[in-house]
């Protein structure tokens, strides 16, 4: 089998219609899904946002806030870990669809 011509070009704009073309057909499925998903993953972040621990560095020396800065970077980091996940695994199950 020749390479060349297993190989066809088509260009950017050619996708980009055929992909709106197919998403404008069936728009209300399209829609209603990523509405869905949308909705929540806006709920899974503002649950979220109620186990944020609150920003209150302390007023003591330097060691201390050190301390404290990375102990709270690190359960942040921990917590956006989980929503990050959480809001992916949604998102990606929505794609399914």
């Amino acid at each position: 089998m020749d390479s060349r011509r297993s190989l066809r070009r088509i260009s950017i704009l050619k996708i980009l219609d055929e992909s709106f073309s197919l998403y404008l057909a069936r728009i209300e499925t399209f829609f209603l899904i990523f509405l869905l998903l949308n909705i929540l993953n806006m709920i899974l972040v503002y649950m979220a946002r109620a186990f944020i621990p609150p920003f209150n560095p302390p007023n003591l020396g330097v060691n201390e806030i050190l301390n404290w800065l990375i102990n709270y970077g690190f359960s942040a980091t921990i917590f956006f870990a989980i929503l990050f996940l959480a809001i992916w695994v949604v998102t990606n199950l929505g794609s399914v669809l």
